[in-house]
């Protein structure tokens, strides 16, 4: 057996490898290794000795949320376990493990009735076309809403006032030039109000199925609107941290476009997830490749107004394929868990 060790913190992350276990099972894959492993945990300053491989846990958080630990990444000393799906042209794409916990969450938060969540998700008359749904407004969130808000329908954004956007340790360069702009073309709010998406809520009687946060709860847009935009948590270049927000239109069977990363939309295709920008000319559509937030930002704009003039796009049968092949590879997620499983077979099992 494969021997995995950890902390209580990261306890959580230890799912992955009986989700590994299940696919290596189903796949006819010897699991079996001497080899032995180690989860550091983000807030940790040092780790035991006597392991073969040794894995900074983000607690399926995206890349950017490490830490201190990071130096432990910077040094050679530990690959990567993140929520963030990286692209190959990602400079540790060869040392991530992606471990998608919000999607298979969601999977189950949605669909099981043990869960109240699972019981929103209802057919209702569909009598908006674009909506933007914000969730904490960070000042490159606001920049998004600025560009792409005249083309909805509605706006939903109940911060008062804009947050300050951080940066870490693994930004692009592109990354940190478009955080400092934006948080320099605003007035920043140094003490914001607690975000309603952050409030607790429990599962079950006495919280027997545990909790999560209000974010979790789909909005009665999501079945209202034909299309959801909004910024997803990450915007890092080269990744995609796809959450909540994300899989609640999946969902519903809502299109949706979000703000992230250059890549990122291609690292959706590739788990099985495709958006209606696809469906816009190709002169417009053709801003996932730039690094540029800015451009990429301004193509996104031009989509919405593209969508938003021509809502006939929403009834042709390529939208409707979209919608169901996402619906499908939802609750099917099989291209998702091989993305995030076969790397570690080949580079940590399969070593000599």
């Amino acid at each position: 057996m494969m021997q995995v060790d950890g902390t209580e913190k990261t306890q959580y992350s230890m799912t992955y490898v009986g989700y590994l276990s299940a696919y290596c099972k189903a796949n006819n894959i010897n699991d079996t290794t001497d080899k032995k492993f180690f989860l550091i945990d983000r807030s940790a300053k040092d780790f035991p000795p006597g392991y073969d491989h040794y894995f900074l846990d983000s607690g399926s958080e995206f890349l950017a949320s490490i830490g201190a630990a990071g130096k432990f990444v910077t040094e050679n000393k530990a690959d990567l376990m993140v929520g963030s799906f990286l692209h190959e042209l990602h400079p540790l794409y060869h040392r991530t493990i992606s471990w998608p916990a919000d999607l298979l969450l969601c999977l189950t938060w949605y669909t099981s009735p043990f869960y109240f969540t699972s019981y929103f998700f209802k057919k209702q008359q569909r009598d908006k076309n674009l909506t933007f749904i914000n969730g904490q407004n960070r000042s490159i969130r606001n920049y998004f809403l600025d560009h792409v808000g005249n083309h909805m329908d509605k706006v939903i954004s109940n911060d008062k006032s804009i947050r300050l956007s951080d940066l870490d340790d693994f930004c692009s360069d592109a990354d940190r030039n478009f955080v400092e702009y934006c948080n320099s073309l605003y007035d920043i709010d140094q003490t914001p109000e607690k975000h309603v998406s952050t409030q607790e809520i429990t599962f079950g009687i006495d919280g027997k199925f545990g909790n999560t946060r209000a974010s979790f709860i789909p909005l009665p847009e999501y079945f209202t609107s034909r299309c959801v935009v909004y910024p997803e948590t990450s915007f890092h270049n080269y990744s995609a941290f796809p959450t909540e927000k994300t899989w609640k239109c999946v969902k519903a069977k809502t299109h949706w476009i979000f703000y992230g990363g250059a890549r990122s939309y291609e690292i959706m295709r590739e788990l099985g997830f495709r958006s209606i920008v696809e469906l816009c000319p190709d002169h417009i559509n053709d801003f996932d490749g730039l690094e540029d937030h800015v451009m990429r930002i301004e193509k996104i704009s031009k989509c919405c107004e593209y969508i938003s003039n021509n809502n006939g796009i929403f009834d042709s049968n390529d939208a409707k394929d979209i919608l169901e092949t996402n619906y499908e590879n939802f609750h099917n997620p099989h291209m998702s868990l091989e993305r995030s499983l076969q790397p570690f077979i080949d580079r940590y099992l399969g070593e000599k």
